[in-house]
């Protein structure tokens, strides 16, 4: 675990040629764990069998350009190889197989995720390869906006919705026409575009089938250049000219990726470029090519936000993100936004404010910073969500006694059905509802005791937003307990 004071340091964090598995896994978490770290390099690594995610980064990245690398590492059967949480950097030439998910990113990150051009054959550029759910996921705004070169393939895949899918977006805020550029990468044989890559807006533009061995390359168009230009310009330090540059882009190709990424890469650019957070703020909120644009105004009320945060108005971003918690404009929003919050609080705490304000949710207040990583690394674990209620008759008859299905729906607004099998001689079953800090909401006692399979209903008229778990008790005995999430 590697984390900086906050942000504004000029840092960096340097992990490389070590291995990491569960045996060097004191706490349960990620294998590496990065914090507010401006600059990092993260190579040549071997990790395996991490609970959580092979390599975590949060809120990293928000330096001057260069060294914001995670390169040449290989990732093995953990539940995520890699999750980048709003941060911005480099993710290439990598090998990640057999996780639960090979790539995530989350919480409007500003990512490449880039292989070799040139490579010869498969071992020669980035291989996402055989990984069990998705192989690559992308909540809200989080999409890598340059994403080409890479050897995304399950080696299962027959072509049929029952195989694992290579790449799922999850970005709620897109129009329907937007169209998604994933061209240039190599999606294997059996590749099936209706099954395999999954958005629920947008339209992905992958047509354009690059694999290794393959030696053309795609003509950038004028976004792309300006935003290289750009780019180009912080690196150097012309950060003024970078900022003009960013901005034309915003406004003159508000519906191309690239525009996102220059309104984070403006974010990043502010403190070299005047440290006028005020102003950034104001900008994000009243340009009209944001505004226009459903997609980056959502965006830009973010980015606000977090200029609110850089500018220390605490009860302003705290209040923010209890609305956001209490009213979530999606599910990745909600658990995104007890993650901030209970950040924020860290934040205060680091700077000797830790009792100067508390807003109307005083239960996302962490009591520790290991307490804090492990619920955040739970709460990321739980993405992207199921939507879909189906029957669990099925699944629960594979249960062993006395265990627990995974809630469904969830998350949940209304109510939700736990599943569950009982041994025999149970004298007393009761389910029981508690909140992270272990204060119990709601007991509800199973109306049938009998050997088998039973079904409660649960109502979350009485929760508020938020996660709990819910446990399995039986004489009085802990039997199994499980995480789901209220979004009201």
């Amino acid at each position: 675990y590697l984390g900086d004071v906050g942000y504004g340091q000029s840092s960096i964090a340097v992990i490389d040629t070590c291995t990491f598995n569960t045996s060097n896994n004191l706490y349960g978490a990620d294998m590496i764990d990065v914090n507010d770290f401006d600059h990092f390099l993260i190579h040549d690594n071997t990790i395996s069998s991490a609970d959580f995610a092979g390599i975590g980064l949060y809120d990293c990245g928000h330096g001057t350009l260069g060294n914001k690398n995670v390169f040449n590492n290989t990732i093995t059967n953990c539940n995520t190889g890699i999750n980048i949480y709003f941060s911005n950097g480099i993710v290439q030439n990598n090998y990640i197989s057999n996780n639960g998910i090979g790539a995530r990113f989350i919480n409007r990150s500003n990512t490449e995720l880039i292989g070799n051009p040139n490579a010869g054959d498969s071992s020669e550029t980035q291989r996402i390869y055989d990984n069990v759910r998705f192989g690559v996921n992308a909540e809200d705004q989080s999409l890598p906006y340059y994403f080409h070169y890479n050897f995304i393939v399950d080696q299962g895949n027959g072509g049929n919705q029952n195989d694992d899918t290579l790449l799922y977006n999850d970005n709620s805020y897109l129009p329907p026409y937007y169209k998604i550029d994933i061209e240039d990468n190599c999606w294997g044989h059996s590749f099936n575009p209706s099954y395999d890559l999954h958005t629920n807006y947008g339209i992905l533009r992958f047509q354009n089938i690059w694999c290794p061995g393959y030696k053309d390359q795609p003509i950038p168009g004028p976004d792309e250049i300006t935003f290289n230009t750009a780019d180009s310009l912080f690196s150097t330090g012309n950060y003024t000219s970078a900022k003009v540059r960013f901005e034309s882009l915003i406004e003159q190709y508000s519906s191309s990726e690239f525009a996102e990424a220059a309104m984070k890469n403006l974010f990043s650019l502010e403190k070299f470029a005047g440290n006028d957070y005020a102003g950034l703020k104001q900008y994000y909120l009243t340009t009209d090519s944001i505004i226009a644009d459903t997609n980056l105004e959502k965006l830009g009320e973010f980015l606000a936000n977090r200029c609110d945060v850089q500018m220390q108005n605490w009860p302003q971003a705290i209040n923010w993100y209890e609305n956001r918690i209490l009213n979530p404009p999606s599910e990745a929003d909600s658990i995104c936004a007890i993650i901030d919050l209970e950040d924020i609080y860290l934040l205060m705490e680091n700077g000797g404010e830790k009792s100067t304000y508390t807003g109307k949710l005083p239960q996302y207040k962490p009591t520790s910073v290991n307490r804090f990583r492990m619920y955040r690394d739970s709460l990321i674990s739980l993405l992207p969500f199921n939507h879909t209620k189906k029957t669990l008759v099925e699944p629960a008859a594979k249960l062993k006694p006395n265990k627990l299905l995974q809630n469904n729906p969830n998350p949940f607004s209304t109510t939700s059905d736990i599943w569950y099998k009982l041994a025999p001689n149970c004298t007393r079953v009761t389910i029981n509802i508690t909140d992270y800090l272990g204060r119990i909401w709601n007991k509800i006692d199973s109306p049938d005791i009998s050997e088998g399979i039973h079904k409660i209903t649960v109502d979350a008229s009485g929760l508020t937003s938020g996660v709990y778990q819910y446990s399995l008790v039986v004489n009085g005995q802990l039997k199994d307990t499980k995480q789901m999430v209220v979004i009201r």
